[in-house]
């Protein structure tokens, strides 16, 4: 049976709706094909590309990132209507721009891209890209409009740092993120060649059902976020389950802090090594940890950062401003990511010229919402992706009860309050399964819990951890 070219293409969308739309019988070929049918003709270009450059000198890194932020800096001038104005009151023309430049150009954060989505959207991509929202703890959900490439893009510098710990495309995983399987215990999804553990589900009169399907799926590798597997784990220990029986490669770590206690236990457990890198929905900066330490290594073929200390002077810690090479079809130059991180001194041994990051403290939470039973839900598990999205200005949750959520939004137009409201709570219902009650309410943004800072955390909990 063929193939058709739309759904060969179809995980560049990277709309899981779409995946569940194809007919069984087609899914599970689906893991067979080339990955230039799945992400595109960019996956395979950026990974030869990736090895082309990794070692680069100082001053090929120097002239590959300037070119970089011109082409970046030309997109933003001359396609889009927001940026034009600040290159005039920078004095900076887009063709000439210089790595040092940066530091006279304006800082924008989320609220920037909230307030003028429209505006820094490029004009050659408004048919050419997706929409997709920002999520993880302590912070809110922000509209981004990516590139279609840019998705083919970011797996190809996804697998090139996975193969540091013997990871292969053809290898299968075990997944344990924020996807909602209703009454299943486990998904297969093929075109990943990875087996969906349903973190909602997770607790003790589910957890042996659960190891036998991960046994019979026969994988080498967990990847996720470190506390849900670490919950799952806790679970295994309890029941008296060794977890060397999986003969796991590898556990591929991401969209979280590091607790270096509980990634020390997992490799313990399970007699393995953990992997860790870091990241973002905006695309502005990617980097991971190498064969031989934990520093992680910053991808500069992917953009350009700095670190903007808490005085506001460019340091070597601080908050992480990045500007991204990867999606053209919304800019970003000198992003605030509100994630803070410090420079490790030195080049590692390993030979790639990467910038080092040794720390790395970010959105990403240890924050958690419980359902009635008591049970554990990472917040990194509630990501918000509802239509009128952009609508939203603020969204945070609140937690009094075991089994109860309040979700409180406020907007930047009203006019759709009622259809968003309504949409909200589907989403976290769904989210969330039967365990949780989920209250919803529409509020004036000055109603918005703040820190002394003025952040907006994405999460109140009155419950204590125990």
């Amino acid at each position: 049976m063929k193939l058709q070219k739309a759904q060969l293409g179809l995980f560049r969308m990277t709309k899981e709706s779409l995946y569940e739309k194809i007919p069984f019988i087609l899914k599970r070929p689906l893991s067979l094909l080339p990955k230039r049918f799945l992400f595109g003709k960019s996956y395979s270009e950026y990974l030869k590309l990736i090895k082309m450059t990794e070692n680069f000198s100082d001053e090929e890194k120097l002239s590959y990132q300037t070119r970089k932020l011109r082409e970046i800096a030309m997109e933003a001038y001359y396609q889009t209507n927001f940026w034009p104005e600040k290159f005039k009151k920078s004095n900076i023309k887009p063709e000439n721009i210089e790595l040092d430049d940066l530091k006279k150009f304006p800082v924008i954060d989320s609220e920037t891209v909230k307030k003028n989505y429209n505006d820094m959207i490029s004009k050659r991509y408004k048919n050419k890209g997706y929409w997709v929202t920002t999520g993880g703890t302590g912070r809110n959900p922000t509209p981004i409009f990516l590139s279609k490439d840019s998705f083919g893009i970011e797996w190809a510098f996804m697998i090139d740092q996975w193969k540091r710990i013997g990871f292969r495309w053809k290898d299968k995983k075990i997944t344990f993120r924020g996807k909602n399987l209703g009454n299943k215990l486990v998904k297969p999804v093929y075109p990943y060649n990875e087996l969906l553990v349903n973190v909602f589900k997770m607790n003790k009169s589910n957890i042996k059902s659960i190891v036998q399907q991960i046994l019979k799926f026969d994988a080498r590798f967990f990847h996720g976020f470190l506390s849900s597997i670490y919950i799952f784990s806790k679970y295994l220990e309890e029941e008296k389950i060794n977890g060397e029986i999986f003969g796991l490669n590898g556990i591929l770590l991401g969209s979280e802090n590091i607790d270096e206690e509980k990634r020390q236990f997992l490799e313990h457990f399970y007699n393995t090594k953990t992997y860790s890198w870091y990241g973002h929905t905006e695309k502005g900066i990617l980097a991971g940890e190498c064969e031989y330490n934990r520093d992680y290594h910053v991808f500069f073929q992917y953009g350009v950062f700095n670190l903007l200390n808490e005085k506001g002077y460019y340091s070597d810690s601080g908050e992480i401003i990045t500007t991204g090479f990867v999606n053209k079809a919304m800019p970003l130059i000198n992003y605030k990511t509100g994630d803070f991180a410090s420079k490790a001194e030195g080049k590692c041994v390993c030979g790639r010229n990467y910038t080092l990051l040794n720390k790395v403290v970010g959105r990403w939470g240890k924050d958690y919402v419980y359902d009635k039973n008591g049970n554990k839900i990472p917040t990194t598990a509630l990501n918000v992706h509802i239509d009128k999205q952009k609508d939203i200005l603020n969204l945070q949750i609140s937690q009094n009860k075991f089994g109860e959520i309040e979700v409180y939004f406020s907007l930047i137009n009203n006019n759709n309050k009622e259809i968003i409201e309504k949409s909200l709570r589907k989403e976290f219902s769904t989210k969330l399964g039967d365990n949780f009650t989920v209250k919803t309410k529409w509020v004036k943004d000055a109603e918005i819990f703040r820190t002394e800072t003025g952040k907006v955390p994405y999460l109140i909990n009155n419950i204590k951890d125990f």
